[in-house]
């Protein structure tokens, strides 16, 4: 799939359903089934019955109360309407499931993988950069948050978007508030979603080298 199909493909799945402001089940129209008048047990002659037996079942048939017919506008409300102990999810968070489906089909990558990674992405990146972000996750480090990469010059690579420490986590630990030598942040999910939208602010995809798959 070219990197064009795959941010249209991608943008639909998390704007899709944003479009929905409002939905409704419907209500079922005309009056109420309670309404509907009991019929009344008709008397019928039984002497002509050949037994006591068939007398009395057909005595017991003509005092049972008839059932009222329920529309099938009704049927069809009952049938559909949600349990009033079942939690419908939100627009926003059915966008969020689809993009999370999306991106695991894409990408072959287990879903709770990129649940947990999606959200954080859309919080720190502007939407323009989602797919590519994505991308960059997926050929840096497959989405393993305890990944690392040794480089020739001695250095290692950690975390979701294998930031260096040989310099670049110092800098981005300063510039989020953070103490450097406090490097196990790196393979802390959220705060290496947000130092790397911190460098892409700064230099865009340039400091990563999966920026070739973009």
């Amino acid at each position: 799939m070219s990197a064009k199909q795959f941010r249209t493909l991608y943008y639909a799945a998390v704007t899709a359903i944003f479009v929905i402001s409002a939905y409704s089940l419907g209500t079922p129209s005309g009056p109420s089934h309670h309404g509907v008048r009991q019929g009344a047990a008709r008397e019928v002659a039984i002497s002509r019955h050949p037994s006591v037996a068939a007398h009395v079942a057909a005595r017991a048939a003509m005092r049972a109360p008839s059932t009222p017919k329920v529309r099938s506008s009704e049927r069809l409300h009952k049938s559909v309407a949600p349990s009033k102990h079942t939690r419908m999810e939100s627009p926003a968070e059915m966008a969020e499931s689809m993009a999370v489906a999306t991106v695991s089909s894409e990408f072959h990558v287990q879903p709770a993988a990129v649940a947990a990674a999606l959200p954080l992405i859309h919080e720190y990146f502007p939407a323009s950069a989602w797919p590519a972000a994505v991308k960059v996750v997926w050929c840096e480090s497959r989405f393993h948050v305890n990944s690392i990469n040794y480089d020739s010059n001695g250095t290692h690579d950690r975390g979701l978007f294998q930031l260096n420490d040989g310099g670049t986590e110092q800098f981005l630990l300063r510039a989020t508030g953070e103490r450097p030598a406090n490097v196990g942040l790196a393979f802390d999910l959220s705060w290496n979603v947000h130092a790397a939208a911190v460098l892409y602010k700064r230099d865009g995809w340039s400091q990563w080298s999966c920026r070739s798959v973009l």
